[in-house]
């Protein structure tokens, strides 16, 4: 029922919750949301995302996702999540907020133009050290102050990642 069959694409508040463990979330299809605000919201999976979905056959692409905030607040349980894609949201606000043990997000790729919100996406993700950034960002409010043990490489491929507004006046 929590995937229709391979049908669903609503996924907001699909795995949130205490409820789901690393012996419950076995999911049979392929996700790929529309809507994926808040999927992950407080959940009990723990570890790799990214290997847990391999051992069910199954692969979360969120390409075509026009809602990511939230995403995987609260997660704190969560070592690591693979590519997101969320060129189709404008929004990334608390994304990962308070995902304590958030070791690796393996790519995160934003628009190119910077226009994406991106307020305390990364708040208190204490334990993340690797990201790759593939786009650009703006005037975002994204604050890395919480995020103290990013590596060279990854705080590299946020520098890198920012707009440069000196061409269009600052705005």
């Amino acid at each position: 029922a929590a995937q229709e069959n391979g049908y669903k694409t609503y996924y907001v508040y699909a795995f949130a919750g205490h409820c789901w463990d690393i012996k419950n979330f076995k999911p049979k299809y392929d996700m790929r949301p529309q809507n994926a605000n808040m999927m992950f919201h407080t959940t009990g999976v723990n570890g790799d995302l990214v290997e847990v979905l391999k051992n069910c056959g199954v692969v979360l692409d969120t390409m075509k996702s026009i809602g990511v905030a939230q995403m995987f607040a609260y997660a704190n349980m969560l070592t690591r999540v693979g590519v997101i894609d969320t060129r189709k949201s404008d929004s990334l606000q608390m994304m990962f907020y308070n995902c304590t043990a958030m070791i690796t997000i393996d790519k995160l790729i934003l628009k190119d133009d910077g226009s994406q919100n991106m307020q305390i996406a990364f708040h208190n993700t204490t334990a993340l050290e690797n990201i790759t950034i593939e786009g650009k960002i703006g005037y975002s409010g994204l604050q890395l102050d919480t995020s103290p043990k990013l590596t060279h490489e990854s705080l590299m491929s946020f520098i890198n990642a920012l707009y440069d507004f000196s061409a269009t006046g600052g705005t």
